[in-house]
């Protein structure tokens, strides 16, 4: 548990002791560091892997504050600091990516590369389609009804089981809701370091030409293509993932790994 802001924040940190600069990854709105198990441990045989549980998420208490891009942010950076890290190869998962983005937008000299995975960066703010739902559901559950989408109902459910604060769903509910409404710009954020977009075709939430989107908004260096990729593709491809982030560390010149076997 580390200090932060208003809020211990719950942090996993694999191989501590390693040499090189760390990984850090971010999960997105309705995940923990538990998404992130199978990449981690990939990646934590060359160099260290730095998980958190974002602020309201997993074990990290909600607290007092927003949870906009910008706090996420510098809840992110102030956790850094508290481990003695300056700087990090960084990848985000679909609401994770929004706080990466601002992460780099906002101190690029400390985000040595950064992996967009699910980002709905370019998707954000629409009124139809499956994010205007999703915000749809979240406004109901607010209000402490059941969402349409069932998956959120599970969410709702094992987040009480396991969060240190399960009275305070429903507020966790509404900040989310408000969150779906806050607009990003990407190319705020362009051209400051080298960004890959994690393509993932079958995502039901953000549709393939989105991703294209992105990436020509964001300037990225890469784009790696998953024909058969949903939106819980760090689950899904654990280890192709874990191959795609090193490998673009590796091109950018910090070679502390040696490539990762995918599974033949």
């Amino acid at each position: 548990m580390v200090k932060v802001a208003d809020i211990e924040m719950h942090v996993l940190d694999y191989s501590p002791t390693m040499d090189g600069v760390p990984v850090l990854l971010l999960h997105g709105a309705f995940g923990s560091t538990r998404l992130w198990e199978g990449v981690a441990e990939r990646l934590a045989t060359c160099r260290r892997v730095i998980v958190p549980d974002m602020r309201g998420r997993g074990r990290t208490p909600l607290g007092n504050r927003s949870l906009s891009p910008a706090q996420l942010a510098s809840d992110t950076f102030k956790m850094l600091d508290a481990l003695g890290v300056r700087s990090v190869h960084a990848t985000g998962h679909s609401a994770g990516s929004i706080a990466l983005i601002e992460m780099l937008r906002r101190r690029p000299q400390r985000i040595l590369t950064a992996t967009l995975v699910g980002s709905p960066a370019m998707v954000i703010g629409e009124t139809v389609g499956p994010l205007a739902g999703l915000s749809a559901d979240l406004r109901r559950m607010a209000a402490g009804q059941d969402a349409l989408d069932l998956t959120l109902n599970q969410f709702r459910e094992q987040w009480k089981r396991h969060a240190p604060e399960p009275e305070r769903f429903e507020e966790l509910a509404a900040r989310l809701a408000a969150r779906q409404r806050i607009e990003v710009d990407p190319a705020k954020a362009a051209g400051k370091r080298p960004v890959m977009v994690v393509r993932a075709a079958r995502d039901a939430l953000i549709a393939p030409e989105a991703f294209d989107r992105l990436a020509e908004r964001i300037r990225a260096a890469s784009i790696a293509h998953y024909p058969d990729g949903t939106h819980a593709l760090p689950r899904q491809h654990a280890q192709q993932l874990a191959t795609d982030i090193s490998a673009f560390i590796a091109a950018t010149g910090d070679h502390a790994c040696a490539p990762i076997a995918t599974a033949q």
